[in-house]
């Protein structure tokens, strides 16, 4: 669709396009596969920036604003070259509050999501005349789960961010594809239980040491933080690879999540390691806005890259990269989709209102959060508490992101205290974020219905193991909407204490549905069968 016809468009629609299939809303809820919704949603407590996020009313009127820019400009200019320009804009703005410019010559290239951004990197990481890419994916359960096949240079979904239909698992570019090998290394044992940090290491360092001596180049992921919190593998390990084998080994930080540190993501680019992130996870933009970092000792000018494959055209665009690589871009439709810009332009409003939060009442939010999860959720006899991750730093250094915990996995269990599996966790899942009082049982107490009719917005279920009797968690994370909520909104309450007791109390309710959902689960298993089957 050109850009004028884009114009046309409502916001809602807009902003669910440039994308996958993860974006189509489902015609009944409005709700996305993510159980996100493209309009905003102030009565439901987001506990899921973990997975991803509703449109917060913050990011829609900053993304409608834009959009009535593009309006009014669109019959005097060249739109093209509008919105090339606002993409300029975001990443200079990007760069300023991730980095304050302090990295010289950082380029930010933008991406649909995350995942579409592991394409970048391991195009960069093929650059020119190297013969085969082994492509080391650290715990790809707990990565996007059409990182894989994006690592491997594959279609990841049905549908691609042109509109085009693929077939996942097919090679996106042959050649490129043909040249690299993808090697997975789990977080996990096949029970579910973190491995050890020192085995992860070993085998990290032993595939490196087998592949370079084969003449292969290395894109090796260090993940910042994974779905369930965990990082591998360790930095003192990543720096001394890197220092022994230098550009044989290209080095991709996985902080999709956007739960770092402004200082370590500075470390990371002052390594010359590419960083993934999003403005769609943490910082509560809404899905689907993904961006890359390189710093001048991964671009690969210098290595003489001459183009990206031309079937990435059907992910990227020529204003989705700084005007310095051009060349390289040159090949890509010359204007991307206008949905990616206005979940850019959602997605900064919020950057903006977290970063202008000051810094002391950040990490008061933050130190409640980390507290109250474990107390709330951690009194229900339906639920236990997953191992924490030690977070990458101690609680006193006070980095914020970095030394704090803000994503707590748990186990739902029956009343015999059985954990439910996956499937089950994921209907449980979808049920939380629906009202789902109507579906109690007229014979039962009132307080089930009243239980039962809060929407909570969790992150997703992820499995721990292996196999189809794996174990599974849900999740409840803090992300930088409902940070800045607790910390400085007014309409959240009057005072610090109240907006935090508000933090609380969602907690206590996500807690009480919870046990009314496995209090009444096979009954609420019949009745949506039932409405399924009448068509409803």
């Amino acid at each position: 669709m050109e850009l004028r016809e884009q114009l046309e468009e409502a916001l809602e629609k807009l902003l669910a396009t440039g994308g996958d299939s993860r974006q189509v809303q489902d015609p009944d809820s409005g709700l996305t596969k993510y159980g996100c919704s493209m309009k905003p949603r102030p009565d439901v407590t987001p506990l899921g920036s973990c997975t991803a996020s509703s449109i917060s009313e913050t990011g829609y009127a900053a993304a409608a604003m834009l959009l009535e820019r593009c309006r009014a400009l669109s019959s005097d200019v060249d739109l093209a070259d509008v919105v090339s320009e606002y993409f300029d804009a975001i990443r200079s703005e990007l760069q300023f509050h991730f980095c304050r410019h302090d990295v010289r010559d950082l380029d930010i290239l933008l991406s649909p999501s995350g995942t579409d951004a592991e394409l970048l990197a391991l195009a960069i990481a093929h650059g020119v005349g190297r013969p085969m890419v082994t492509n080391i994916l650290i715990g790809p359960s707990e990565v996007g789960s059409g990182t894989p096949a994006a690592a491997a240079g594959q279609y990841f979904d049905e549908l691609t961010p042109s509109g085009r239909q693929a077939k996942p698992g097919e090679p996106i570019d042959h050649e490129m594809a043909s040249r690299t090998s993808l090697v997975c290394i789990s977080l996990r044992e096949a029970n579910g239980l973190p491995r050890d940090e020192k085995e992860i290491d070993s085998e990290v360092e032993a595939i490196v040491a087998e592949r370079v001596g084969q003449g292969h180049q290395i894109l090796l992921h260090v993940i910042a933080h994974s779905k369930t919190g965990l990082h591998a593998p360790s930095l003192q390990t990543v720096r001394g690879l890197k220092a022994q084998h230098g550009e044989r080994i290209t080095v991709v930080v996985d902080a999709a999540q956007g739960r770092f540190s402004r200082r370590g993501l500075r470390r990371a680019c002052d390594d010359g390691h590419l960083v993934m992130t999003t403005g769609s996870k943490f910082f509560g933009g809404p899905p689907f806005a993904g961006a890359l970092l390189v710093p001048p000792a991964a671009n690969p000018l210098a290595r003489g890259m001459a183009a990206m494959p031309v079937a990435f055209g059907d992910f990227f665009a020529q204003d989705y990269f700084p005007a310095s690589w051009a060349s390289v871009a040159a090949n890509l439709p010359r204007t991307g989709s206008l949905g990616a810009l206005l979940r850019w332009a959602a997605a900064l409003a919020e950057i903006r209102e977290y970063y202008a939060t000051p810094s002391r009442l950040r990490l008061q939010v933050l130190r409640a959060f980390e507290h109250a999860v474990p107390d709330v959720l951690g009194s229900s006899s339906c639920i236990r508490m997953d191992e924490i991750s030690e977070p990458v730093l101690g609680d006193e250094v006070e980095r914020l992101l970095q030394s704090k915990t803000t994503v707590f996995s748990f186990f739902v269990l029956r009343r015999n205290g059985e954990a439910l599996g996956y499937e089950a966790l994921r209907k449980i899942w979808r049920w939380l974020n629906l009202d789902m009082s109507a579906y109690a049982d007229a014979a039962k107490t009132s307080s089930s219905s009243r239980d039962l009719a809060p929407c909570m917005q969790i992150g997703q279920p992820v499995r721990l193991g292996s196999g189809d009797g794996a174990a599974a968690v849900l999740r409840v994370a803090l992300g930088g909407a409902l940070l800045t909520h607790v910390a400085q909104d007014p309409n959240w309450g009057g005072t610090y204490e109240q907006r935090e007791a508000r933090m609380i109390d969602s907690l206590i309710l996500l807690k009480r549905k919870i046990e009314a959902i496995v209090n009444h689960f096979d009954h609420l298993v019949e009745q949506e069968a039932a409405l399924e089957s009448l068509g409803g």
